[in-house]
């Protein structure tokens, strides 16, 4: 009950900022509450489960904001608004929890990100439209959506990420601030921003970093943009003055909205390909029992750097013989007073080893040098196992020494 109480008053809240600073504007009080009020809900959905007490909870929360500090508009319009709102969280909550229920599938979080907003913002904006009958319905239409869509969006992201602010370091910060300070400088022309400093500035947070701490990034920034390019817009809403004006700020926002969505995509589709990647990479160069490089993994450094000056075949670079022999004693020694224990049962774990010393190991004499790694080893097994043995390697000769 407690957490019901505070989510209450934080949805309250949120709307006397929203609905004090647009006021004076008909859709007032839409502005970024219903994003924050159906993400807040979501997360309480156990304790508010039923499609009633969803729209009765957050229209009451956003109407008595309403009636506290907007007094241009009749308890009509109040109420009707306030309405739309609540109509709006409740199909944002449906359509996120039905993706949350489809089996795993790809790019399901950032479907469950955007659809839901898509969504509520067209479904608020027919209804907008059917309940106030203006001359302009087109507009009212389209700038309702496209405002909605896009900062539904925006807070929804940054609600989603904000865990991870802390992540990014104070350079990408940095790299945002100028992107606003460009915003600013260019102002009257928000489309050339769109085009050409979003999109370059999204593409590297997304290949940077993971979804969430993306969503933060992005998120802040279209919030911030979308309240910036809005600033134009005052007095009567969509009079003849105000349509060229509202036509590029609308544009502005579906470009916001689109390019939102884009990078999130790119952002899920990099991240999943790394992990695959990643995941490729410990099973080809990764021994599966205990997490080791293997071979193959010896093979690609060599491939890598050309050449391997001095060190032992047991992945110790740089080391001599003597570092090398060291290393296996040590071995031996510990798993003979450490056995393996399960329950009851103790599994005494004996090891045999192969181990050569080279001078410098390449592609052309890496098969050649595990050859004698690989005689070591087998050597080992038939001299009666839990035992080295080893190898130096000299170069332009093939002498041995075996113990």
């Amino acid at each position: 009950m407690k957490k019901l109480i505070l989510l209450w008053l934080a949805i309250c809240a949120v709307s006397l900022v929203s609905i004090g600073y647009t006021y004076e504007l008909f859709i007032s009080p839409v502005w970024v509450v219903n994003a924050f009020a159906a993400y807040g809900m979501i997360l309480m959905r156990k304790h508010l489960s039923h499609d009633l007490l969803i729209v009765l909870y957050a229209f009451s929360a956003i109407f008595v904001a309403s009636l506290m500090v907007d007094p241009a508009k009749t308890l009509e319009d109040k109420f009707l608004l306030c309405a739309i709102s609540a109509f709006q969280i409740w199909v944002f909550i449906k359509v996120h929890l039905a993706l949350s229920h489809l089996k795993k599938r790809r790019f399901k979080r950032t479907l469950m990100l955007t659809v839901p907003s898509i969504v509520s913002a067209f479904a608020g904006s027919l209804l907008f439209v059917a309940c106030f009958q203006m001359d302009n319905q087109y507009f009212a239409f389209v700038d309702y959506f496209l405002e909605q869509f896009a900062t539904s969006l925006a807070v929804v992201c940054l609600l989603f990420g904000v865990q991870r602010w802390m992540n990014v370091p104070w350079v990408d910060y940095g790299y945002l601030i100028v992107a606003l300070a460009v915003q600013y400088v260019i102002s009257n022309d928000q489309i050339f921003y769109a085009c050409m400093v979003l999109p370059l500035l999204m593409c590297y947070y997304a290949i940077k970093y993971d979804l969430k701490t993306f969503c933060w990034l992005i998120g802040l920034m279209t919030l911030i943009c979308g309240w910036y390019g809005a600033m134009p817009l005052a007095g009567e809403y969509w009079s003849d003055a105000q349509v060229h004006m509202l036509s590029r700020i609308s544009s502005y926002r579906l470009a916001l909205g689109i390019y939102l969505i884009i990078f999130l995509f790119i952002c899920e589709l990099y991240a999943r390909n790394k992990r695959l990647y990643l995941a490729l990479q410990r099973v080809s160069f990764c021994d599966e029992l205990t997490g080791l490089k293997n071979r193959h993994a010896f093979k690609e450094q060599i491939f890598i750097e050309g050449a391997v000056d001095k060190g032992c075949v047991i992945l110790l670079e740089g080391a001599d013989l003597e570092q090398g022999k060291m290393l296996c004693e040590t071995i031996l020694e510990r798993c003979e007073h450490v056995p393996f224990r399960k329950d009851q049962l103790r599994l005494d774990v004996s090891f045999s080893m192969g181990l050569a010393e080279f001078q410098q190991l390449s592609l052309s004499n890496y098969s050649t040098t595990l050859q004698h790694v690989d005689a070591c080893l087998y050597q080992a097994k038939s001299q009666g196992k839990n035992q080295f043995v080893y190898q130096k390697i000299i170069p332009l000769a093939e002498s041995s020494i075996a113990v």
